[in-house]
């Protein structure tokens, strides 16, 4: 489902306006990246990823409305594959980039990690690296929060106590025994 716009501009406005990037991993249609923008206009740097084409397309017109600089982009890759270096390079943006206040939102999408019909590495290495045991019926919601950790343990800039990753999850997450490893 993609998210209502009053519950995007109350988190927006509960992470307060001060953030320099924001990172939104299954961008959709990029109506997160939009009011963002409206609403913090000393913003200099915007990644969306997502990985179904039309929603990227959609992300991109959606983003080209706010009139956004040439440090907005949206990639059209599945956030799961990429690798943490390449995450940590798209947040350096000049001399100041460890200076930046980070935030990273993400709607994932709320469907069984069987599904999709990825490679069945993904699972094992998360396994492997966070001693989570995710299964193949975890959704991928567990599996961007997992990449998360990943990546923040990878970016070469310090991610910092004002940084912040905020994931809109589904309310029966936390009573699974993969939601209680990984909360």
């Amino acid at each position: 489902y993609f998210t209502p716009k009053p519950i995007i501009k109350k988190i927006i406005k509960k992470l307060d306006g001060d953030a320099d990037a924001l990172i939104e991993p299954g961008a959709g249609t990029g109506i997160i990246g939009y009011e963002w923008q409206l609403g913090n206009k000393n913003s200099k740097l915007y990644i969306g990823m997502e990985n179904d084409p039309l929603l990227c397309l959609a992300c991109s017109l959606c983003l080209n409305r706010t009139m956004s600089d040439m440090n907005w982009r949206v990639w059209y890759k599945n956030y799961l594959t990429i690798e943490p270096k390449k995450i940590s390079e798209m947040i350096e943006i000049g001399e100041n980039s460890g200076d930046l206040i980070t935030r990273m939102i993400s709607n994932p999408p709320y469907i069984r990690f069987q599904r999709t019909g990825k490679d069945e590495n993904i699972r094992r290495k998360f396994n492997q690296q966070l001693g989570i045991e995710l299964n193949g019926y975890a959704g991928v919601h567990a599996y961007f929060i997992c990449k998360t950790y990943e990546a923040i343990q990878n970016i070469d800039t310090e991610w910092s106590k004002n940084d912040t990753a905020l994931f809109l999850l589904p309310a029966e997450f936390k009573h699974t025994k993969y939601g209680a490893e990984i909360i």
